[in-house]
This record gives C-alpha cells, structure tokens and sequence, in this order.
C-alpha cells in the first residue's frame, strides 16, 4: 500500500500507482516519494495476544518520513470482564466437545464389556467435565456479581 502525502499529512492510502517511467519503465519508490507518495510500512509492536489486542491508530497518527509512512499503533488491556467472558465461551465449547464426541464414544464403547481401562477414562472425562462446569458457572457467578 502506498500513502498519498499532501502538506506533509496522509490524504489516502492505496495500491501502488501503476505508473511508468518516459522510458516505459515502471516508477520506483523514489520517484513516487518526489511525487507525494510513499511506501505503507506495517511493524506492530510485540503484545500478548490472550490479555491485550493491538489497534491501528488514524491515519493522522501515523509516522511520516522522507521514505516511507509508518503506521502506528496501540496496544490496550482487554478489561477481565471480557477476559471472563472469553473463558467461559472456552469452557462452553470444551465441554460441549466432551459431551458430544468423548463421553458418548466412551459409553458406546465400553456398552458391552468389562474393559476396566475405559471406564476409569470414562470417569475421568465425566470429572473433567464437571470441573470444568464449575469453573463455568464460578466465572458467571462472579460475572453476575460485579453487575
């Protein structure tokens, strides 16, 4: 992407221009720099991505130099209240996978033997399922709480 400069501010931003040289060569980024437009460089800056999520500022916020135009950025917390959110929808979809395929599979399996070895896995998945439900509903509890 390429930025259009006009009074040492940002216009737009588009596709490199198509254009050519007299000699039927296609521009460089020099000539284009002379002409107002600049290379788009993207480096955003290292974050976690499971606590904080990274934003692009404005256009008017982004870093102009004779060379290129730099796009800036903010990296901002995501409040816990949607942390917790998250990690109920996580909880949900775990369980929802043990109860869909894992249990049931199990309980097919283990139907008509005495196979000791799946049922101690069949109880194990029951347990996990359980924490995991407490889990849930202590982060919805504490949800419901702060509102």
């Amino acid at each position: 992407m390429y930025a259009k400069i006009t009074d040492g501010k940002i216009k737009s931003v588009s596709r490199k221009p198509n254009w050519r040289m007299g000699d039927g060569s296609p521009i460089s980024d020099e000539e284009l720099a002379k002409r107002g437009r600049l290379p788009v460089h993207r480096e955003p800056p290292e974050y976690d991505g499971e606590t904080q999520r990274l934003k692009q500022r404005s256009q008017d916020e982004w870093v102009i130099y004779k060379d290129r135009a730099e796009v800036a950025y903010t990296v901002e917390d995501i409040p816990q209240e949607e942390l917790k959110q998250r990690a109920i929808r996580g909880i949900d979809r775990q369980l929802d996978e043990l109860d869909r395929k894992s249990i049931a599979d199990i309980r097919r399996a283990i139907a008509n033997t005495d196979d000791t070895e799946a049922v101690d896995r069949l109880k194990a998945l029951e347990s996990e399922a359980e924490t995991l439900r407490t889990e849930r509903d202590t982060l919805e509890s504490e949800a419901e709480t702060r509102e």
